[in-house]
């Protein structure tokens, strides 16, 4: 699976996201300008008219492309040798489906807006938005949030072998994910306040750069740092894991002056020097947070 953050306002996505959509027409037209900041993303284009032949999805939403209008677009598509896909939320999917059944034309691919919170893909759908209108901390903006399903036709190169859409072979290799990019891993509300642990495998081959983001501004995790004691692994603290993560506030050291198990609630960028296998901490919060390790560039 991987993470594909959209918006109106091409800016408000950081530009170490590795898969992007954006629209192609339309009020909030994307420049060439905008496309190019994410010159290692996938992109994934949107229309907003179904009068405007171009882009991989028609978006099927008030105030842009109708249900009914959806069947005529994708077989066009189709014809300019596209496979194409609809965005519509859960409750308009019933009405697309039936239009495309209506009108004798084979159903598309389908983005599905979900909403949950929870990334994970509607049953059938290459690609599902969990996220609305969020903006993590980092960001300057707020963005959409989407699950996508390791194939996305037409988006992607052509599985090896053939097939057609999600039902072929395997992709090729040649545009898997970045193999030192980590999907971004999600964290919701720990049970009764307690604290929970975790620890994130990283192949140490570059510096990278730990991205800790909040799902919205009310989420306050508190991480405890690095419960285990041998390197190489991070610890949270001022110096973004360099000497272990070594605190420089005396409180926010144990009684035990374990400097490597310290206080921090600080969201944001931390450097991982080369060389570090693994991201140990423990947290204790009551909102939603991601984490994602991405090479220092």
């Amino acid at each position: 699976m991987r993470t594909m953050y959209d918006s109106v306002t091409p800016t408000n996505i950081p530009v170490w996201a590795r898969m992007v959509a954006g629209y192609v027409n339309g009020r909030y037209k994307w420049s060439d300008a905008a496309w190019a900041r994410f010159p290692n993303a996938v992109k994934v284009g949107i229309s907003v008219r179904s009068y405007w032949y171009e882009g991989h999805v028609l978006d099927v939403e008030p105030g842009d492309a109708t249900p009914a209008e959806a069947p005529e677009w994708a077989n066009i598509r189709r014809v300019a040798g596209v496979d194409p896909t609809i965005y519509c939320n859960r409750s308009t999917l019933p009405l697309v489906q039936e239009a495309f059944r209506s009108a004798g034309i084979k159903q598309p691919n389908y983005w599905i807006a979900t909403a949950s919170k929870q990334p994970v893909l509607y049953p059938g759908a290459v690609a599902a938005q969990y996220w609305l209108d969020v903006q993590p901390q980092g960001f300057p903006g707020t963005v959409d949030i989407s699950i996508v399903d390791d194939y996305w036709p037409s988006v992607d190169p052509a599985p090896s072998g053939g097939g057609e859409g999600t039902g072929g072979d395997e992709p090729s290799p040649k545009f898997e994910e970045d193999d030192m990019v980590m999907q971004p891993k999600y964290y919701g509300p720990v049970k009764d306040g307690g604290v929970a642990f975790d620890t994130l495998i990283h192949d140490g081959l570059v510096d990278s750069v730990l991205n800790v983001v909040l799902l919205s501004s009310n989420d306050k995790p508190l991480f405890f740092g690095n419960p285990a004691p041998d390197a190489p692994v991070f610890c949270y603290g001022p110096r973004g894991g360099l000497g272990g993560g070594d605190s420089t506030v005396s409180e926010e050291i144990d009684p035990d002056h374990n400097r490597r198990k310290i206080l921090r609630n600080s969201p944001g960028q931390y450097f991982i020097p080369k060389g570090t296998t693994s991201v140990a901490f423990s947290y204790s919060t009551n909102g939603n947070f991601a984490l994602q390790i991405v090479p220092k560039v």
